[in-house]
């Protein structure tokens, strides 16, 4: 009997450990790519400011941001930023025609439409007349990988095609309890099977 349960703990841990590694990890809706790209010199001023995310982006007023600085941080964008109709991935700003050279920062937030997790960065490109047509750095070159904040409580903007609730409740779900309980209970069984072996030793002496 003690053996029994012991095999139905060992059983137990073993099952929520499998489980913790299929759980799947957070994920955001992260910087992919962008026009100009990350750390690119370009020799003509740009109209816009695309950038492309890792994930899908939810409508929601405010959560999906693009901001465009000059050195001396003042904005060089117009209006807001836009997602892509056909691209949901895909979101854009629009530039001033006023542009001089120098570098520019890119500060982007994003929320995923995927897992509803918020996430922020940064990227610079420089304009530079007298420079090649196109000098441009790996994408790895964004200054700031990108952080969760806290989502605003802003009001959703209706669409037809909703985020799935669940797949982005269970996304959320963090890993540590699943190993704590994983632990517990593996100490457990162990212990349960050193106390048993203890006790039946001397039984076993005694009937040879």
């Amino acid at each position: 009997m003690h053996r029994a349960n012991f095999i139905r703990f060992a059983l137990l841990a073993v099952a929520l450990a499998a489980a913790t590694r299929a759980a799947p990890a957070m994920a955001h809706a992260g910087y992919e790519r962008s026009t100009p790209a990350a750390g690119e010199t370009v020799a003509a001023a740009p109209t816009r400011v695309d950038v492309w995310f890792t994930q899908e982006l939810f409508r929601r007023a405010g959560a999906n941001s693009l901001t465009v600085l000059d050195a001396a941080g003042t904005p060089v964008h117009v209006g807001e930023a836009e997602i892509d109709q056909s691209d949901r991935k895909h979101l854009s700003i629009a530039l001033r025609p006023d542009f001089a050279p120098g570098t520019y920062t890119v500060r982007w937030t994003s929320l995923s439409a995927t897992d509803g997790d918020p996430a922020e960065g940064t990227f610079e490109f420089a304009l530079d007349p007298a420079a090649p047509a196109t000098v441009a750095t790996p994408a790895a070159a964004v200054a700031a990988p990108a952080v969760t904040r806290p989502s605003s409580p802003s009001a959703a903007i209706p669409e037809p095609a909703a985020p799935d609730t669940a797949a982005a409740s269970s996304a959320g779900i963090p890993v540590w309890p699943f190993l704590a309980a994983s632990a517990i209970l593996l100490s457990g069984a162990l212990g349960a099977w050193a106390i048993v072996a203890t006790r039946e030793a001397p039984s076993s002496g005694a009937s040879r």
